[in-house]
């Protein structure tokens, strides 16, 4: 997703008013987790703030997931979220080298299969 894409409306999925995102000064808590995720307390909403690479984040494990904590004040209050990460394929498949040789010999049947190592996609 694009930066600044829309992550989803907190204010309606935990059933709060926009004012009290406002008046209890609401933040995100992610702990270890890296900070991709913004808060706009205006429209209560979570953003994309900076591009989040699933194989990064999670390499094979799935699903991949961000854990967060919305945080208000007066009364406090804590709101876990889970953003689930999606893959997109932005990697293309590649072979460890670049190039096959093969010595195929004149007296090959037409149709001969010939065995490729395995292609590695680090969208998989």
């Amino acid at each position: 997703m694009a930066k600044g894409s829309v992550v989803g409306n907190i204010a309606r999925d935990l059933g709060l008013d926009v004012k009290r995102l406002k008046s209890g000064k609401a933040r995100i808590f992610t702990g270890d987790s890296a900070e991709s995720i913004e808060l706009n307390r205006e429209r209560g909403v979570l953003l994309v703030k900076e591009r989040i690479d699933r194989e990064s984040l999670c390499r094979q494990t799935t699903p991949c997931a961000l854990h967060l904590q919305i945080i208000l004040e007066n009364p406090m209050e804590l709101f876990p979220i889970t953003v689930e990460i999606t893959d997109i394929n932005d990697n293309s498949p590649s072979f460890k080298n670049d190039e096959k040789r093969f010595e195929i010999s004149e007296s090959a049947v037409t149709g001969s299969k010939f065995v490729l190592e395995r292609a590695g996609d680090a969208d998989i």
